[in-house]
């Protein structure tokens, strides 16, 4: 990015165009980096519970029973093709 401020003539156009795409790119970046924090890596589901694992930058792991799940919400639950999909158990909600 620094060449390229380097290399345009400051005019004003030019750089309230490189300003706004700066801040999209770090507005974006955010984004994607507070969701890989939340979105496990590795899921794995048996007959008595789900397992989630392998959290961005972190080894943490969450185990859910499926007799403490109280409620399903976003995604496909809320009509939704895509998006989120949160499972609310008594203790944890991934």
């Amino acid at each position: 990015m620094l060449p390229a401020i380097v290399t345009y003539r400051y005019e004003i156009g030019q750089s309230a165009y490189l300003m706004l795409l700066s801040v999209m790119l770090i507005y974006v970046n955010k984004l994607y980096l507070r969701l890989y924090k939340i979105l496990p890596l590795q899921i794995a589901i048996d007959d008595e519970k789900i397992v989630c694992s392998h959290f961005f930058k972190n080894d943490k792991k969450i185990i859910l029973h499926f007799s403490d799940i109280i409620e399903l919400k976003g995604g496909v639950f809320i009509g939704k093709s895509k998006g989120l999909m949160q499972v609310g158990g008594e203790k944890t909600t991934i």
